[in-house]
């Protein structure tokens, strides 16, 4: 977002007018949150948190703040929040939030996106409600129901602790079931692999009972950095992919990325919608300093376990070809 074109233009403008750097970044942050806000889908109206959160960051990059806000909290705590972006869940230390609850927030936003994946209770969207909560002792948050309570009373305190046994009798029943076998029942065996787009999410996704790897996103060793990643780099990222999974399949996806991401050392042209143009396959063939080191590093790991490769927004037959013959010849060399 901070190199999108139209985004720095207007706070380069801003300045020019005499408007403090800060200033200029939060407000033109929040005139591009307010067109995503007004937006009749429900995701992406969502995501003018998003654009509200970069802001933010960089304004408090140059106010040289630092870091503040849930991060920072050093007891296991009910979080209450007017809203709460991306970069403050992200930053979350493990066990510190026991729940959410917020004024603002969509079933589709962040906080709720968040709160599902790392299995916290949230309730979102609770408007001036929210101002009750802000001098309780305690507060109990049910998820499931979408409502939470201000300094409950005995009775519905223990209505709540009997539903938190429940919720923790109910998941320790499902992790038996975790490992075994996935099957219809018309005796369909069915395949339950994990999307993955980082090396440090392999063991997780182990533990709940991955059957392999459906999808393995390489674009992180590229994105955020200043040169390509070399081919031992690629390797040691996928030898530990294919060791940490052995025998179970693992599918690496070439690069995919186009005109919409920036890597270091690739001229990459403007194209009206980089979603369908010059990207993936294309950009690959295109450009055989990127594609061929990462075709022989998968090649080179493959032997460390079930490696098998994916070639990302193939058009037409003749991609393929060309694919598969620069697989061949990586294979060779």
């Amino acid at each position: 977002m901070t190199q999108d074109h139209e985004l720095s233009s207007e706070v380069e403008e801003r300045v020019r007018n005499l408007t403090s750097p800060e200033a200029a970044v939060l407000a033109a942050g929040e005139e591009y949150a307010q067109m995503f806000a007004e937006m009749d889908d429900e995701y992406m109206a969502a995501r003018a948190d998003d654009v509200r959160d970069v802001a933010h960051q960089v304004a408090t990059e140059l106010m040289d703040r630092g870091t503040a806000g849930p991060q920072s909290l050093k007891t296991p705590s009910i979080i209450l929040a007017y809203s709460l972006v991306p970069s403050d869940t992200a930053r979350l230390s493990k066990g510190m939030a026991l729940g959410f609850v917020t004024a603002e927030g969509s079933r589709t936003s962040h906080i709720s996106i968040m709160a599902r994946t790392m299995g916290i209770p949230a309730v979102v969207g609770v408007g001036s409600a929210l101002e009750e909560a802000y001098s309780a002792e305690t507060v109990a948050v049910d998820g499931g129901e979408g409502y939470a309570v201000a300094d409950p009373d005995p009775d519905t305190l223990a209505e709540f602790e009997w539903k938190q046994e429940v919720t923790i009798a109910e998941r320790t029943t499902l992790e038996e079931f975790k490992h075994v076998e996935a099957r219809t029942r018309d005796g369909r065996r069915v395949e339950v692999s994990a999307n993955l787009g980082s090396v440090d999410e392999a063991q997780e996704a182990l533990s709940w009972g991955a059957e392999g790897v459906g999808l393995f996103r390489t674009e992180f060793l590229f994105m955020e950095r200043r040169e390509l990643p070399s081919e031992d780099e690629q390797y040691e990222a996928y030898r530990l992919m294919a060791e940490t999974f052995g025998e179970k399949p693992v599918i690496i996806r070439t690069l995919d990325v186009g005109g919409d991401k920036n890597l270091p050392g690739v001229d990459q042209p403007q194209e009206e919608n980089p979603f369908l143009g010059w990207r993936g396959i294309r950009m690959s063939l295109d450009v055989p300093e990127l594609f061929r080191p990462q075709l022989r590093a998968v090649l080179r790991a493959g032997a460390r376990g079930n490696l098998k490769i994916m070639f990302p927004m193939v058009a037409d037959v003749e991609e393929l070809r060309a694919a598969k013959k620069t697989l061949a010849e990586c294979e060779e060399s």
